[in-house]
């Protein structure tokens, strides 16, 4: 098995987060045991990315181990990022995202320990860095005779219709090399392409016509990749000497686009896909550029191989919900899985991890999670419903959830709650340039003017600093209780708003968030279920 696996944080509050899961987890024997699981949170300062993340990993880990680092098989997977475009992920960590199948219950972390086991019996002492919010499933075939012990990098590659390439980075193979046509294989790359155009793939030749296992143009785009040590002293050593980084680097598009004999320079003022461009970020590149150029790559050819991405609402509820073959490959439970509900519920919908107390709806378009109803609750259809709670007084009490809505409930300082909500197909992430401009942004059907006036407040009230989206937006009223959160949300949605709320924005709710009691709160939804299960 691995001889360290680590887990990397956006800041040091999601840390305890994790570690608090993985405790939990290894308590209820749901992870092997016998080996450390490492989680640090990454560096204050500019955002790290996962290539900074992953040099600062490797200077603690260091620390840790000294050189005896270098005798070891590491797994990598780095926290990715504030998943705006799936809130319900933001707090806890997308590694953690419950899956409906397995018993007990897997969530990704679970998956992706089992499935990355073939690889060991191929693969020396290095790391392995994979992704927190992919699946990748394969077939080996026979076997081969590929390996990950080459010098340099090793990178997993899955052909993929051309435009998931678009949005990946795609493998040049060497055209010199012709496929064996096994479904696993070990094949010489000459550059790598980060996010490029159909046309730019055409160019460098990176698109494929057909192969033994696709029939279709395609080309091979990448998801975890594993780097020797030599790679990662140079890396370590680079990291020691530039400390701490005022940029953000990323390992896809910053060590992956230096390696092969046909990589350029050229990337490295690219700045497309940069979220923030800080000052020493080109020259930054410049050197990561020139201190892995010539470094090997090879990548594993996996023909016979599927890669989902579970980052967004629309990819969430449609692999869960509406894909056939990743349910049947993955053997979903048609209902979902650790759940308690009376019978008469009418439970069509994707379940994990739930209590319900009295007959209840919830469509096959919608997926419930870590959710406790003391009263019957009528789902619409698309929702992702996550971490509420709902305890009226008057148990015959009706709830009723509108269709497309995604809600969450929060923990916030030390005694209150929020319950964020939004439109399944609103981007969250849609920048305005300026106050003025914010006002035409829409939220569950309104513009964000509208709203003000129906709150009666003042518009620039709406947002603290100087970023204008629906993230940044103090839409959400706080409450004393989950039962209260709940409820007062589900009357915003309604356009009933009253003066006595104070509002947060998502990205308030990620700095005053209580990660010690939401998993608290999950650990005793978990007796509270296992006490009701019919076998019980």
């Amino acid at each position: 098995f691995w001889d360290i696996v680590v887990l990397t944080t956006a800041d040091e509050e999601q840390r305890l987060a994790y570690e608090l899961q993985l405790e939990e987890k290894q308590r209820r024997s749901e992870l092997p045991l016998g080996l450390p699981y490492l989680v640090f949170a990454d560096p204050p300062g500019p955002k790290a990315g996962c290539g900074g993340s992953t040099m600062f990993v490797l200077s603690k880990m260091h620390e840790l181990y000294g050189d005896d680092l270098y005798c070891k098989r590491i797994l990598l997977l780095n926290a990715g990022g504030q998943s705006q475009r799936l809130p319900t992920a933001s707090v806890l960590g997308k590694i953690f995202t419950a899956l409906p199948c397995g018993t007990p219950m897997l969530q990704v972390l679970d998956l992706k320990l089992a499935l990355f086991m073939p690889f060991l019996q191929r693969m020396g002492p290095g790391v392995f860095h994979g992704c927190s919010d992919t699946i990748e499933l394969f077939d080996l075939g026979d076997g081969g005779n590929w390996t990950f012990e080459k010098p340099g990098f090793t990178c997993l590659a899955h052909p993929s219709p051309l435009d998931i390439g678009t949005t990946h980075g795609v493998f040049v193979l060497d055209p010199k090399e012709a496929s064996r046509g096994d479904a696993a294989e070990l094949r010489k790359c000459l550059e790598v392409l980060q996010k490029p155009s159909i046309k730019r793939m055409r160019e460098k030749g990176a698109v494929l016509n057909s192969s033994p296992f696709i029939s279709e143009e395609h080309a091979y785009t990448d998801s975890g990749f594993f780097f020797d040590c030599d790679a990662a002293k140079k890396l370590l050593e680079f990291y020691q000497k530039e400390a701490p980084l005022q940029c953000e680097i990323d390992s896809y598009g910053d060590f992956l686009q230096a390696l092969g004999p046909n990589a350029s320079v050229e990337y490295t003022c690219d700045l497309r896909n940069v979220s923030v461009v800080e000052p020493t970020l080109v020259r930054t590149r410049e050197k990561i550029f020139n201190l892995l150029k010539g470094t090997a790559i090879n990548i594993v050819a996996l023909n016979a191989s599927k890669f989902y991405h579970l980052g967004t609402t629309k990819e969430y509820l449609h692999h869960f919900c509406h894909d056939p073959v990743l349910s049947r490959e993955l053997d979903f439970f048609a209902t979902g899985v650790f759940n308690s509900f009376i019978p008469s519920t009418d439970t069509r919908g994707c379940m994990m991890h739930n209590y319900f107390a009295a007959s209840s709806q919830i469509p096959a378009s919608s997926i419930v999670e870590y959710c406790s109803f003391e009263a019957s609750v009528v789902i619409g259809d698309n929702c992702i419903i996550s971490g509420c709670c709902y305890e009226p007084s008057d148990p015959k009490t009706v709830l009723e959830i509108p269709p497309d809505i995604l809600l969450h409930t929060i923990p916030i300082n030390s005694d209150e709650f929020v319950t964020i909500a939004f439109n399944v197909k609103e981007n969250i992430k849609k920048k305005a340039d300026n106050l003025s401009d914010a006002k035409n942004l829409t939220y569950l059907g309104s513009t964000l003017e509208q709203i003000s006036k129906q709150r009666k407040s003042n518009f620039a009230d709406l947002f603290s600093g100087g970023t204008f989206t629906l993230w940044h937006a103090k839409l959400f009223p706080v409450q004393s209780s989950m039962h209260d959160s709940l409820k007062s949300t589900l009357m915003m949605i309604k356009q009933v708003y009253t003066d006595s709320y104070s509002w947060v924005s998502m990205a308030d709710i990620l700095r005053l968030k209580d990660v010690r009691r939401m998993v608290t709160r999950r650990s005793v939804l978990y007796d509270k279920i296992s006490a009701n299960l019919p076998s019980n």
